[in-house]
This record gives C-alpha cells, sequence and structure tokens, in this order.
C-alpha cells in the first residue's frame, strides 16, 4: 500500500462522506441547540457548539448538576489558555454562548436539540417526550446515542421524521466523528440538517443505518480479542502486535482505559459471569478494572503506562487450565488476523444490509472513531489491498463465516472502484 495512494484515498474520503448520494433537501438553520445533559458528553458537545458559533443552551436536572458541567467546560478553556491554543478573550466569547438552564421551556427557540445523557432507553423516551411538548415545529430532536434502537426514541414523540441520532465519541470536544443514524421515519430535511451540523462543527460526519453498535461499534466489537485471550494469548502479546500495527493503544490497554467492570458488571448482574473460565470475569472478580484501580489487564504506576502484570498472568493461565487451554504462540501477523480480520468481514455485513453508504464510510468510521491505522486506509480498504481471498481463506480458517457481500466480491473479481460494486450498493440502499 503506498502512502501516497493511502492519503489521497482518505483525503477524498474524508470529505466525501458528509454528501449523501441522491439527498437534495436544504437543511435547516442552525443557529442555536439545546442539550440535555452537562456531562462529559454534553459538556463536550456545547464546547464545539460554542466553537462553530451556535448559541448554546445546556440543560440539568439540578444546579449542582449544572454547576459542575460548567467548571468542567471552564476548566478545558483554561487549559487552552495555559498552552496559548486560545487566547482568554476567545475563550470569554464562547463562555457567553453557553447559557445553563434547569428548564425545558428554554429550548423553545432551539433549532436542534441534542439529549446526551446516559445509554438508558427509559430515560430517553421520556426526554424526547418533554422534547416534543416544548419545541418548535420543525427542530430536529437528536439523541447522542451509542447504539440504541433510534426508532423506539423517535416513537416516544409525535413527530418522528424530526428524530435523528447524532453519535458523537467521547471525549465529544476532541474526537473527530460523528455518526447520524437515520431512523426509520427520518426525512430528508432531517437528515440533511443533522450532516450539516456535523460539517459545522467540523465533525468528520457519516450518515449510517440503525442497527446495535451502528457502525464503529458494532464493528470493533466484532473483533477477536475475546477469542485471544481465551485461547492461550497473553494481553501484552496482542498489544504488541495491535500497537505495531499501527494502533496507538492496544485493545487490552483500552479497555483497561475504558474500565474492565464495565464489561463484566453487566455479565454479573445477568447471572452468566464465569470467573473459573472468562479471563476478563476473572479479573474483574479480584477488584483489576483498569486504570481506574491502578490494576486491570497491566499494573499501573503514576505515570498511567502500565507493565505486564504477574497478577493477571496466574489469572490468565488459571482460566486456561480450567479450561483445557494451552499457550499458543502466533506472529504478529497471525494475531493481526485473529484480531481484525472479523471486523473486516462484519464492515461488508454492514455494506450488505445497507447499514453504511458506501466502503469509504466504514473506513472514516473507523479511523475517526477508532484511530484505525491511517497509513492501512481503513478496514476496507486494507482488506481489498491484502486481497479478499486471503481474507476469506483467513476467516475460514478461524471458523468465521465470509459475509455475502465479500464472497460476492471474490466471484465477480470486484475492487473497491468497480463500477459492479457502486451499482450493488446503490440497490441494497434503494432498499431501504
Amino acid at each position: 500500500m503506498g502512502s501516497d495512494a493511502v492519503e489521497a484515498y482518505l483525503t477524498k474520503a474524508e470529505k466525501e462522506c458528509a454528501t449523501v448520494p441522491g439527498l437534495t433537501a436544504q437543511p435547516a438553520p442552525l443557529d442555536t441547540v439545546g442539550i440535555v445533559g452537562a456531562g462529559t458528553m454534553g459538556g463536550g458537545i456545547a464546547m464545539v457548539c460554542a466553537e462553530a458559533g451556535m448559541r448554546v443552551t445546556l440543560l440539568e436536572v439540578s444546579q449542582g448538576a449544572l454547576d459542575k458541567g460548567m467548571g468542567v467546560i471552564k476548566k478545558n478553556y483554561a487549559r487552552s489558555v495555559e498552552r496559548k491554543s486560545k487566547t482568554q478573550a476567545q475563550v470569554d466569547g464562547l463562555l457567553a454562548n453557553i447559557t445553563g438552564s434547569l428548564n425545558y421551556g428554554d429550548f423553545k427557540d432551539c433549532d436542534i436539540v441534542v439529549e446526551a445523557v446516559f445509554e438508558n432507553m427509559k430515560i430517553k423516551q421520556e426526554i424526547f417526550q418533554k422534547l416534543d411538548e416544548v419545541c418548535k415545529p420543525g427542530c430536529i430532536l437528536a439523541s447522542n446515542t451509542s447504539g440504541l434502537n433510534i426508532d423506539k426514541v423517535a416513537g416516544a414523540t409525535k413527530r418522528p421524521e424530526d428524530v435523528i441520532g447524532c453519535h458523537f465519541f467521547s471525549p465529544a470536544n476532541v474526537m473527530r466523528l460523528l455518526e447520524n443514524i437515520r431512523g426509520a421515519k427520518s426525512n430528508p430535511r432531517t437528515i440533511a440538517t443533522a450532516m450539516a451540523f456535523g460539517v459545522k462543527i467540523k465533525k468528520v460526519t457519516c450518515l449510517v443505518g440503525n442497527c446495535p453498535g451502528f457502525v464503529a461499534n458494532r464493528m470493533m466489537g466484532a473483533s477477536g480479542i475475546g477469542k485471544l485471550l481465551q485461547t492461550g494469548m497473553f494481553p501484552w502479546d496482542v498489544d504488541a502486535a495491535a500497537e505495531a500495527f499501527g494502533f496507538r493503544v492496544g485493545p487490552c490497554r483500552m479497555n483497561d482505559i475504558v474500565g474492565l467492570d464495565l464489561f463484566s458488571r453487566e455479565r454479573e448482574r445477568a447471572k452468566i459471569a464465569n470467573p473459573d473460565k472468562v479471563v476478563t470475569d476473572a479479573l474483574y472478580a479480584v477488584g483489576r478494572y483498569g486504570q481506574k484501580t491502578a490494576k486491570g489487564y497491566y499494573d499501573y504506576g503514576e505515570d498511567r503506562r502500565g507493565a505486564p502484570s504477574p497478577e493477571t498472568e496466574q489469572i490468565v493461565r488459571k482460566v486456561w487450565s480450567n479450561t483445557g487451554v494451552q499457550p499458543r504462540s502466533l506472529s504478529q501477523e497471525e494475531i493481526i488476523q485473529e484480531l481484525y480480520y472479523p471486523v473486516i468481514n462484519e464492515g461488508f455485513k454492514i455494506l450488505e444490509e445497507g447499514i453504511a453508504l458506501r466502503p469509504l464510510d466504514v473506513d472514516v468510521c473507523l479511523l475517526f472513531g477508532y484511530n484505525w491505522p491511517r497509513l492501512t486506509g481503513g478496514p476496507m480498504y486494507y482488506a481489498f489491498a491484502v486481497g479478499l481471498p486471503k481474507v476469506k481463506a483467513t476467516l475460514e480458517k478461524l471458523h468465521v463465516k465470509p459475509a455475502g457481500l465479500l464472497l460476492e466480491c471474490i466471484e465477480k473479481g470486484w475492487t473497491m472502484e468497480s463500477e459492479g460494486l457502486q451499482q450493488r450498493l446503490a440497490s441494497l440502499q434503494s432498499k431501504l
């Protein structure tokens, strides 16, 4: 893969992803935005909207929560002044664009409202019922959900045509990707406005379909990390391969940052956790939650760099012993294949289902949502570059069924630029 060709592709993809073929509707005005929730996500969204010149109303349920959220925003901007990336006068102007509120009625003149509370369908539906009551006709009602069904959210309103998903990645004031999730009833004006919103706030913006996890989260959820750990590979060996491939942080280090408790607590509540036979459950059971407890897959000191943990190795070996697994020795290429070829396969499924418009949308979502190595061009570009027959053979070796579209591309000799593939994808979109 030539670096010049990769850069040319990505430069084009980053711009083209914001366009939706066949969409001719004009976007609504985007001068004022309401945001529900002043936590990490809501505060970050408020910052990028203020920096785009929008007037922001930031709502919380209590004065304490609002003060806390505004305090974080002010600290973030204070760091910008310290780093000299912004002047104090600029920060004062941005803060003047953000008004705190405890009253939904203050959203009455907003052009778009973004709900940014935690992932609970009941709470989101209650919020959208309130937004339906107070927002002006034509106001775009957006949910910053990372995987919930946008149609169920829209169903809580009398105007589902005005509802869309706007999935920001955390922290929203840093991560560049915005996945806009079209609902079954989202009308062309709503879609056009959401895409214009993303461009206005300088996000790399893609339109995606409604399914669990959408594009980026769904694809990375298909990675082989769990299988590798369960079948004889140590976390640090997996991370070394991923980082050599080009990821800034390997999957186990990333899970330590996010928190291993998030993965196993729900399994424990559902009574399916098994510390004797599942590595992540075993780590959770002894309080190894990640950086938040200074111990997860790795042990952490004050520098938070993380060192391979003898305790983790002992726990992993015990799980392997309980399940009859022996340690394996794989090359870095073999680890990458087991980790990420299932992700590539999920990308073909997403295209086949019409969840993504084009391969470039898939690549952009992974590059800017998960920092997929830029030098590879993204998972779809990489798949075509290494050769789809090789991807197919590896998937079959891993007992993963290749996606139908992947097989069709091999059978018909399609490249990513083939007119046949473009027509096939257009036909899949027309059925939605």
